[in-house]
């Protein structure tokens, strides 16, 4: 009979572990962590997109844009972040491949308003992936080995 009881001792404090691990576990979730990291980059957003308009003007200092480019790129960059809530919003909508084939047109819709309005590619996304996929400087970074 004692070791029934010596059994529901030890059921009892393995219970009672085994609760303590789990609310511990759940004391720290994950969510809290996506939540700050979403904090984090939207902190980061909110410094580059004030950073712009010093960036633009200092290119037009330097002659690389003109004033009407820098409005163009100014009014363009507004009219995409009020877009942006609706993309993130149609896109949990529509399907991997329907995705990809918005962002290439997105993509292309982009790269023909530069061209039309002479924006020099280091002011366009293309030109910024293009940078740092060929690196900066005079040896494209680490891939200067690889072939091309």
């Amino acid at each position: 009979m004692s070791t029934k009881y010596i059994l529901a001792g030890f059921i009892a404090v393995a219970g009672l572990v085994g609760f303590t691990a789990i609310q511990g576990v759940s004391a720290d979730p994950s969510h809290e962590r996506v939540g700050q990291y979403s904090a984090q980059r939207e902190s980061a957003r909110t410094e580059r997109q004030a950073e712009l308009p010093d960036r633009l003007n200092d290119a037009v200092d330097e002659g690389t844009l003109t004033e009407e480019q820098k409005n163009l790129l100014l009014e363009k960059h507004e009219s995409m972040q009020a877009d942006r809530v609706q993309w993130h919003e149609e896109k949990a909508t529509i399907s991997p491949d329907e995705r990809r084939a918005a962002a290439e047109q997105h993509r292309e819709e982009m790269r023909t308003w530069a061209e039309q309005n002479d924006i020099p590619s280091e002011f366009t996304a293309q030109g910024q992936r293009d940078r740092a996929e060929h690196g900066f400087g005079n040896g494209g970074g680490m891939r200067r080995h690889q072939e091309r």
